[in-house]
C-alpha cells in the first residue's frame, strides 16, 4: 500500500498541470484537495488503523478458537463487522465527494472556457478563427489530460497487482489447507487456521479498498472534465 500511496502522491501534481492545462482550474483546485484527502485516509485509517486492527482480531480469533468459540465470540464478531462497516463507509464517502465534486467544479470551468471562446469569436475579423483555434486547443489539452489520467490508473493497478495477488494467494492458502486438514486434525486446530484466512481476508478487503479509492477519485476526474 505504501507504494501506491507513493506513486499517487507523484501523480497529483502532474494530473493537477494538466487539468489546468485543460482550462479545468477549478475541477484542479477540487481534485488536489480530495486526492490529498485520500492519501490520508489511506496511510492514517487504512494502513496505520484498520491493519493494526484486524492483527488483534486475527489474535482473538486465535484465542476464541482454543477456548472453544465461547470465550469471546461476540467480540470477535464486533470487531469483524466494525472493520467492514468502516471499509464500507470510506469507500462511499470518497465516491460521494467525487460526485457532488464532479458534479459543481467542472460546470464552472464551462462557464469559464464558454465565456472565453464566445469573447475571441466576437473578435472583428479574426472571430471565427481564434475561436477554432481556441477549441482545438482545448480539445488537445482534453486528450493530454485523459492519457495523463488513464496512465496513473494503469500504474496504480500495475503497482498494486502484485500485493493484491500475494494477499490473494495468503487468503486462499489458509482455506484451503483449514479445509484439507479437516478430516485428520482437531476442531481447534482447523478454526485457527481459518481463522487465520479470515484475517487476511480483511486485509485483501483493506488493501483493495484504498486501491479503489484512489483509482475511483481519478477515473471520475476523468470523466467530469470535457
Amino acid at each position: 500500500m505504501s507504494q501506491t500511496v507513493a506513486m499517487m502522491e507523484a501523480v497529483i501534481p502532474a494530473f493537477s498541470m494538466t487539468l489546468i492545462f485543460a482550462s479545468a482550474q477549478a475541477t484542479a483546485a477540487a481534485f488536489y484537495q480530495i486526492a490529498v484527502g485520500v492519501i490520508w485516509l489511506v496511510e492514517r485509517l487504512l494502513a496505520s488503523v484498520i491493519a493494526p486492527v484486524i492483527h488483534v482480531f486475527a489474535v482473538f480469533q486465535m484465542l476464541n478458537c482454543l477456548t472453544g468459540g465461547k470465550m469471546i465470540s461476540r467480540l470477535t464478531a464486533l470487531i469483524r463487522n466494525l472493520i467492514q462497516w468502516s471499509l464500507r463507509a470510506l469507500l462511499a464517502g470518497v465516491t460521494g465527494i467525487n460526485v457532488i465534486e464532479a458534479m459543481i467544479a467542472p460546470s464552472v470551468d464551462n462557464l469559464k472556457k464558454m465565456s472565453v471562446t464566445k469573447v475571441l469569436g466576437m473578435i472583428p475579423g479574426l472571430g471565427s478563427v481564434t475561436e477554432t483555434v481556441g477549441n482545438i486547443f482545448l480539445g488537445s489539452a482534453l486528450v493530454i489530460k485523459n492519457g495523463v489520467g488513464v496512465a496513473a490508473m494503469i500504474v496504480v493497478v500495475g503497482v498494486s497487482f502484485v500485493p493484491v495477488v500475494k494477499m490473494f494467494l495468503f487468503f486462499l492458502m489458509f482455506k484451503a489447507t483449514g479445509a484439507m486438514i479437516q478430516p485428520f486434525a482437531s476442531a481447534q486446530v482447523c478454526n485457527c487456521i481459518d481463522s487465520i484466512g479470515e484475517s487476511a481476508g480483511l486485509l485483501l478487503k483493506t488493501l483493495l479498498t484504498g486501491i479503489l479509492m484512489i483509482l475511483l477519485t481519478i477515473a471520475i476526474v476523468i470523466t467530469a472534465v470535457r
